[in-house]
C-alpha cells in the first residue's frame, strides 16, 4: 500500500465515522438515507455534466456493474438504517465495518486472487475482526453469543454484506476503466467522481423501490425533504468518504487492503461515541482499539 492510499483512507475513515455518528443521532431510516444519497448525487451532478462524454463511455461500458453496485449500496444503507434504529452505535458500527474484510478476503481467495495477500495481512484482518467483536462488551466476562442475536446485529450483517458486495464490484469496474489506458492522478480523481455520481443514481433507484411502496417511509421522506440541512450534510459526507476510497483503489494491489485499512474508522467512531454520545469506557473497548490499530498497521505494512 502506498503512502497516497494510506492518507486517502485515513481521511476517508474520519469522514465516515463522522457521518455515521450524525446518522445515528438523526433518526435513521431508509428514507433518510435515500435523501442523503439524493443530495450527495446532486452535489456531484455539475461534474457529471462537465464530463458528460466520459460519463457516457462509463455507462456504455459498465451499466450492469453500475446497477449491481447500486444494489449493494442500497442493501448497505438498508441494513445500516435498521441497525442504528434497533441497536447501539458501539455494536452496529463495528460489525458493519469489520466483517466486510473477512467477506472480501474470502471471495478473493475463492476466485484465485489470494496470492498477493500475505500472512501479515491475514493476521491483521483477524485482529481487526477480533477487536470489532470486543467493542460491544462492558467486561470480558460478559461475552455471550446472545449479545449478537438481535435485529440490530442481523441488520449490521446485511450492511456488511452490502459493503463487501459494492467493494468487489467497484474494484472490478474501476480496474476495467483504468486498464484501457494509463491515467494521471487528475484523471483518476475525475473518474472516481464520475463513477460515484453514477453509482449514486443507481443506489437511489434501488432505495426508491423500498421507500415508494412503504407509507411510513414516504411520510419520513416528505417530512425531511422540507428541512434538508441534515440530509445535505450526510450526503456530502457519504460522497467525500467513498470518493476518497475509490481514488485509493488506484494505489493498491488488492481491494482487501482497502476494505481492511478502512477499519481505522472503528476506533475513530469509538472516540466520537465517547465524546459526543457519552458512551462508557471499559477494558474490552480499550483492548479492541489496540487490536484494531495493530491490525490496520499490519494490513498497511503488508
Amino acid at each position: 500500500m502506498t503512502l497516497t492510499a494510506a492518507i486517502l483512507l485515513i481521511t476517508s475513515a474520519l469522514t465516515h465515522a463522522g457521518w455515521n455518528l450524525f446518522s445515528k443521532k438523526d433518526h435513521p431510516s431508509t428514507a433518510s438515507f435515500l435523501l442523503a444519497n439524493l443530495f450527495g448525487t446532486l452535489l456531484v451532478m455539475p461534474l457529471l455534466i462537465h464530463g458528460r462524454s466520459q460519463v457516457m463511455e462509463i455507462i456504455q461500458q459498465l451499466w450492469p456493474l453500475l446497477l449491481l453496485t447500486g444494489f449493494f449500496q442500497a442493501l448497505y444503507f438498508f441494513g445500516l438504517a435498521y441497525a442504528y434504529k434497533k441497536g447501539e452505535l458501539s455494536v452496529a458500527y463495528p460489525l458493519a465495518r469489520s466483517l466486510p474484510a473477512l467477506m472480501v478476503t474470502t471471495v478473493v481467495f475463492l476466485i484465485g486472487r489470494g496470492e498477493s495477500i500475505g500472512n501479515a495481512v491475514l493476521l491483521g484482518i483477524a485482529l481487526i475482526i477480533a477487536g470489532a467483536f470486543l467493542i460491544p462488551l462492558r467486561s470480558f466476562r460478559d461475552f455471550s453469543l446472545q449479545k449478537y442475536k438481535s435485529v440490530a446485529v442481523v441488520a449490521a450483517l446485511v450492511a456488511a454484506a452490502g459493503t463487501a458486495g459494492y467493494s468487489l464490484t467497484d474494484d472490478f469496474a474501476l480496474g476495467t476503466i483504468r486498464g484501457i489506458r494509463p491515467v494521471t492522478f487528475r484523471e483518476n480523481f475525475l473518474m472516481a467522481f464520475y463513477y460515484i455520481g453514477l453509482q449514486g443514481m443507481t443506489t437511489i433507484f434501488w432505495q426508491g423501490l423500498v421507500v415508494v411502496p412503504n407509507g411510513k417511509e414516504r411520510r419520513i421522506f416528505m417530512q425531511q425533504i422540507v428541512h434538508p440541512a441534515s440530509s445535505i450534510i450526510k450526503g456530502a459526507g457519504i460522497l467525500i468518504t467513498y470518493a476518497l476510497v475509490l481514488i485509493s483503489m488506484g494505489y493498491v494491489t488488492n481491494v482487501s487492503y482497502v476494505v481492511a485499512f478502512r477499519q481505522l474508522s472503528i476506533p475513530i467512531g469509538l472516540i466520537f461515541g465517547i465524546l459526543f454520545l457519552k458512551e462508557l469506557i471499559c477494558g474490552p473497548k480499550i483492548t479492541a482499539v489496540v487490536l484494531l490499530f495493530a491490525g490496520v498497521v499490519l494490513v498497511g505494512l503488508g
